[in-house]
């Protein structure tokens, strides 16, 4: 929503399982942003998101899930989206030793503990995910904001 409200000619789909997507469409209707947010219930592990996205904004999504997993969901994403569309995936990224930066060690652990395959991913890993899902021109973010979360972005 804070994205939608800086860049007022921007649309966006809030795009998740049923049961986030009954309290996303609660939340953008209390912060009357419903005509700029749409909703759409699906499960990216199985089907694409309705509709062609030019950018794609994942936080704390790929990190939930297991490697077979993630790459279902980027290779739908990739069906949504039209020539030159970017994905941005927001989240800990591992070097790829798997000891470092400190910050994503320990959301590594976090993801580990509260999901059943979850965990962060090293910057190679990312990249075989996305090549995979038919993405190019990737370009990994360590620690890139202020939270240490990295970015990693793709086309």
């Amino acid at each position: 929503m804070a994205i939608c409200r800086e860049y007022p000619g921007l649309k966006g789909t809030v795009a998740d399982l049923p049961g986030v997507t009954r309290l996303a469409s609660r939340f953008i209707a209390e912060a009357e942003m419903s005509e700029v947010i749409d909703v759409s219930a699906v499960d990216l592990r199985s089907a694409p998101p309705a509709g062609k996205e030019e950018a794609v904004l994942l936080r704390a999504v790929i990190q939930t899930f297991d490697k077979d997993d993630a790459v279902k969901i980027l290779r739908n994403i990739s069906l949504a989206m039209p020539s030159g569309g970017q994905i941005f995936i927001v989240g800990s990224i591992l070097d790829n030793s798997h000891r470092g930066p400190m910050s994503a060690v320990a959301y590594s652990l976090v993801f580990l503990n509260t999901y059943d395959n979850g965990g962060a991913y090293t910057d190679d890993e990312y990249r075989e995910m996305l090549v995979s899902s038919g993405f190019t021109d990737i370009s990994v973010a360590h620690e890139a904001l202020p939270d240490g979360m990295g970015i990693v972005s793709a086309k």
